[in-house]
């Protein structure tokens, strides 16, 4: 197929599919279109062997669902957030709500916005939440700290000190994943949009002077 005559399907298929760094991908127009290809030819479109356990032990795969817009992932996240605001917000006050999760939140749009030219806002809007559950298993560890340090045999010392460093690699790990699935980008874009997040997080901890549970 000659470039011209590429370019004149390309043309055609406007509305359906977008370039994007040089890959062409279907938008959500396109992704109803080819549903309803699969549908007329008895067949279907899905996240193959997807739970909502991926949110929390296959990320990639997880994320990939609430990038999806998957109604039940979308919940999933929601409920994860809410959760770990909640207790956070209960037993901490705002300006450690304002630290560990919001900050975090509006600095990687910011980076992924200015850094990337991403747009997808709401598609992360949506899986953020999900990327706090490492604040709540944190939150969890801190206040049942007594029957952790026995259950694990390590000293509460121990606990307080390794918990909050696993829920700082945890949390780097899935707002990465997070970044990339719903703006599309690559493993060293969505690396640096994450690490801007956290530091600003952790700026913004230092200021208001709250709690620090998931932010080193």
């Amino acid at each position: 197929m000659t470039t011209g005559t590429l370019n004149h399907h390309l043309e055609k298929m406007r509305g359906l599919i977008v370039s994007n760094r040089g890959m062409y991908e279907l938008t959500d127009d396109g992704l109803r279109a080819y549903r309803a290809i699969l549908a007329m030819e008895g067949r279907s479109i899905e996240l193959g062997g997807l739970s909502l356990l991926d949110l929390i032990f296959r990320p990639s795969l997880g994320f990939e669902g609430l990038a999806k817009m998957r109604i039940s992932f979308a919940l999933a996240s929601i409920l994860i957030g809410s959760l770990a605001i909640g207790v956070t917000l209960k037993t901490f006050g705002v300006p450690s709500v304002l630290g560990n999760s919001l900050s975090p939140l509006v600095f990687s749009l910011i980076g992924a916005r200015i850094g990337y030219n991403a747009r997808e806002y709401s598609k992360f809007l949506i899986s953020f939440p999900a990327t706090l559950f490492p604040l709540l298993i944190t939150f969890l560890a801190f206040t049942y700290s007594e029957q952790m340090s026995e259950l694990l045999g390590i000293s509460r010392a121990v606990l307080s000190s390794v918990v909050p460093k696993i829920g700082l690699v945890w949390f780097f790990y899935l707002l990465m994943t997070c970044a990339r699935h719903s703006f599309r980008l690559n493993p060293n874009e969505s690396f640096v949009v994450a690490a801007v997040g956290i530091f600003a997080g952790r700026v913004v901890l230092d200021a208001v002077g709250g709690t620090s549970l998931i932010l080193g």
